[in-house]
């Protein structure tokens, strides 16, 4: 007997048990490459398989902006729903309310996203808009950009795919300044394309130690070193219990 239920997809959209809820409203953050094993290989197939998840019952659909296949396969499932879809657009300050604990473009987007999202709703459920602001400048999302310790700086960040990895780095960029000799500790699932992005990931960075997350889907260290096709890197090492490679490095860093 909640008065909202805010539901995330699990797993794309259109075979996602959420979807059997039908919700009244829908919100689409940044779509890109990630479950390519499941989801497809194309960006129009993720898209499908997301943009499914509307159903006759949507009054409301928002949107980040959005890859150009993704939003004509957005606008065509809204047109064949009757339906008008919100984009936030370049125009929109994602900088305007103090989203102070809020590191980095991509969560003050995100933070944009949800305040456009409760302000279009407002008209249909006649919500009080008063406290939105204040509530979402306090947010604290662990595990994005979020700081560990300091002295050593420890910030620790659960990208896993190439679009979240390139928001952490846009953000490790506008810092980086600050350190003389930055330490990277990275391990990831398996079926992630992250090629690209990891190999840019490793350039911002003095020493890289891979390591493997010790779960049912770990993929293995050795498999991510292949990955990377930069010998001329000062320092790729392989150490795959995460637990005492961190507490090593946060040794030698003390």
């Amino acid at each position: 007997r909640v008065d909202f239920a805010i539901l995330e997809t699990g797993l794309g959209g259109r075979l996602d048990s959420v979807t059997a809820a039908n919700a009244e409203v829908a919100i689409f953050t940044s779509i890109s490459y990630d479950h390519t094993q499941i989801l497809g290989m194309q960006l129009s197939d993720i898209g499908y398989e997301k943009t499914e998840a509307l159903s006759k019952k949507t009054q409301l659909i928002l949107s980040d902006l959005q890859h150009p296949i993704i939003q004509k396969i957005l606008n065509k499932k809204a047109k064949q729903l009757n339906k008008n879809i919100y984009y936030l657009t370049n125009k929109t300050n994602p900088t305007k309310f103090n989203f102070r604990y809020l590191k980095g473009i991509h969560q003050r987007q995100n933070g944009e996203l949800v305040k456009q999202t409760i302000f279009q709703m407002k008209t249909i459920y006649q919500l009080s808009i008063l406290n939105i602001c204040k509530h979402i400048s306090t947010t604290h999302w662990p595990g994005r950009v979020q700081l560990l310790s300091k002295s050593p700086d420890v910030l620790f960040d659960v990208a896993h795919n190439n679009s979240s990895i390139r928001a952490f780095m846009k953000y490790y960029e506008s810092i980086s300044f600050k350190y003389k000799k930055c330490y990277l500790i990275c391990g990831f699932e398996e079926g992630k394309d992250i090629k690209k992005s990891l190999q840019e990931l490793i350039n911002h960075f003095n020493v890289v130690i891979i390591t493997e997350t010790n779960i049912r889907k770990s993929m293995h260290a050795k498999v991510i070193a292949k990955l990377l096709q930069n010998p001329n890197h000062q320092m790729i090492s392989i150490q795959k219990n995460p637990k005492d490679v961190i507490t090593i490095t946060h040794k030698n860093l003390n």
